[in-house]
């Protein structure tokens, strides 16, 4: 999709799903898609209700020819319908079209829906943990708190993933049920949150530990890399 009135939609539920000041660029998106990005967009009604946008890139494992997932979203009144899985499938699909082997995007490791689907329904891999990648951010999600990053790469041969058991000899990191609870209630609680699984997952960062999956019951499982 590369007209301006689909980079405009775009804008709309990117704003819908993170604030105002989530993102103001849609003429980035009209001009990067033109010269061969992927921005895609769907429509509900003739509502557009989820877009997602990516960047052509280097592939970090292969170095060849990659794409980079910089954003996706649902609408808020279409959050949990299944629409993020089906962006996600269209996006697989038009990586492979172009001969693209895998995608990567980035999303924050305390979240622990995003965590789920990522690792367990798409089975995308962990592969490296940034923290406050972002720096500060001034949308309604992220105002405020660092923007602690996990990269994930996701093959386009990869049809699922499924969740993990872990082993005597892994680390077990669970996850609270909401950080954005967290966040909104007890701010304090909830940087000392943050900050815990920042250490905790200082290992994955200096390269010790990978992330290896996670549990049914929403924990990471880091194993020592062979």
């Amino acid at each position: 999709m590369t007209d301006l009135s689909g980079a405009r939609q775009a804008l709309e539920v990117f704003q819908d799903a993170w604030g105002n000041g989530a993102a103001n660029d849609f003429d980035t998106y009209f001009a990067a898609a033109r010269h061969g990005a992927y921005l895609g967009l769907g429509l509900l009604s003739g509502e557009p209700v989820v877009a997602a946008f990516g960047l052509l890139s280097v592939d970090p494992i292969t170095a060849r020819r990659g794409l980079h997932s910089h954003m996706t979203a649902t609408k808020r009144s279409h959050a949990n319908s299944g629409l993020g899985y089906a962006m996600k499938t269209h996006q697989r699909e038009w990586a492979r079209s172009q001969g693209i082997e895998a995608i990567t995007w980035t999303f924050d490791p305390l979240q622990r829906r995003n965590a789920r689907f990522n690792l367990v329904r798409l089975g995308a891999q962990v592969i490296g943990f940034y923290p406050n990648l972002y720096g500060r951010l001034p949308d309604a999600i992220n105002e405020g708190v660092d923007t602690d990053r996990f990269e994930v790469r996701w093959e386009v041969t990869t049809s699922e993933g499924a969740a993990i058991v872990a082993t005597a000899d892994d680390v077990v990191l669970p996850l609270p049920e909401s950080i954005d609870h967290i966040r909104l209630t007890d701010p304090d609680l909830a940087r000392l949150v943050q900050a815990d699984l920042r250490v905790a997952l200082g290992q994955v960062e200096d390269g010790t530990l990978c992330v290896r999956g996670m549990t049914a019951d929403h924990s990471y499982v880091l194993s020592r890399k062979s």
